[in-house]
């Protein structure tokens, strides 16, 4: 029987695959562990975690999706910019770097129960904050720096979604960075969209 699982998440935003725009709903979800989920960071519990269906998109898409229960510590800011939408299952979408900066602030890392926490932020074109996103997640990785982060949360108004980040950390920022949005995960009409640095990098700020 599959396990209907949450992670706490704050201000998702519904716009976010389509657009990046500014719009966000707020919803509040019990955690996982109380539902006696137990995260191992096995590629098994990823996909347990996000369901077969949002784990075949995420691939499909071109995720790098790191399994493992010894990920390197995270914590800190890093940057995306330029930042590019790299694929997506809406035929209609522009693929291309032609998204507003966007910045991932990782904090309070637990590697005995695998989670963290993260703040997404995306810049309009005169600097302000467009778009605030910040929840809590599962973190899996090993010690060549490799991770990922997963996230399934509810909307306000009431689709369930996942987001995922993933790369290799390192002391210049997040190698290969990717982030991945899948929406409304819960029924027949799943859409995703994969985002990254255009240079590879997302620098540490």
């Amino acid at each position: 029987m599959k396990k209907i699982i949450y992670i706490l998440s704050i201000a998702v935003a519904t716009s976010f695959l389509a657009s990046c725009e500014t719009e966000s709903e707020t919803s509040f979800l019990q955690i996982s562990q109380d539902l006696g989920f137990v995260f191992t960071g096995s590629q098994g519990d990823i996909e347990d975690f996000l369901g077969s269906d949002t784990y075949d998109i995420m691939l499909s898409l071109g995720l790098d999706i790191n399994s493992g229960s010894t990920p390197l510590n995270l914590n800190g800011i890093f940057r995306a910019d330029p930042y590019c939408r790299a694929a997506s299952t809406d035929p209609d979408s522009t693929i291309g770097c032609v998204l507003n900066p966007f910045q991932i602030s990782f904090s309070n890392q637990d590697n005995d129960n695998l989670t963290i926490d993260y703040q997404a932020v995306q810049f309009n074109s005169d600097g302000t904050v467009g778009f605030q996103e910040t929840g809590s997640g599962f973190i899996s990785g090993d010690a060549s720096g490799d991770f990922t982060v997963i996230v399934r949360a509810t909307s306000g108004d009431g689709s369930v979604n996942a987001t995922a980040f993933s790369g290799k950390v390192t002391f210049e920022g997040i190698v290969g960075y990717q982030d991945i949005f899948v929406q409304d995960i819960d029924t027949d009409n799943q859409q995703g969209a994969l985002f990254n640095d255009e240079d590879g990098l997302a620098e540490r700020q």
